[in-house]
């Protein structure tokens, strides 16, 4: 991963039309140009896994289409998503209620990214749930906020 940011922020550097004005147009067309690279490159990732190594294994995924194999990476995005952020599940925000206390909506939850005690009159409690959707890399964020355990304000995040 560290190897794609530095060859994205050299590209920027050592481009042609670096310190000069860029349309919008130029500079979507390179996200779009850098994005598609960043699929191939994961989906590279996950055909030469060692999981997919074995010949049988291999010999299958050659015959796969692209549409096939993006459903595949799409399904081992999901499961890593899954394990990595449980709470990235909408049907799970939607079993909250308010009033309830701080560890039933752990218990539905999980634990979240950050909890800390709120400076503001009605709130005693904030738990926030941050983080990146696999591939999008798109950031995701909700929040619960508890007074005297009880849960008061739900944030849903824009899955």
């Amino acid at each position: 991963m560290k190897y794609i940011i530095y060859s994205i922020c050299l590209s920027f550097l050592f481009s042609p039309m670096y310190g000069e004005e860029h349309s919008i147009e130029d500079l979507e067309k390179r996200i779009e140009i850098l994005e598609k690279q960043m699929k191939e490159f994961q989906l590279y990732k996950i055909t030469e896994n060692q999981v997919f190594s074995s010949p049988e294994v291999s010999q299958i995924i050659a015959n796969l289409s692209k549409e096939d194999i993006e459903k595949l990476a799409n399904k081992v995005y999901q499961e890593e998503e899954g394990n990595l952020y449980p709470w990235m599940d909408l049907s799970k925000w939607e079993q909250l209620k308010k009033g309830m206390s701080t560890s039933d909506a752990l218990a539905i939850l999980g634990k979240p990214t950050k909890e800390f005690p709120s400076l503001h009159k009605r709130v005693d409690l904030l738990f926030i749930y941050k983080g990146r959707q696999i591939p999008s890399n798109r950031l995701v964020e909700g929040i619960l906020k508890f007074y005297k355990d009880e849960l008061i304000i739900i944030e849903l995040p824009n899955l």
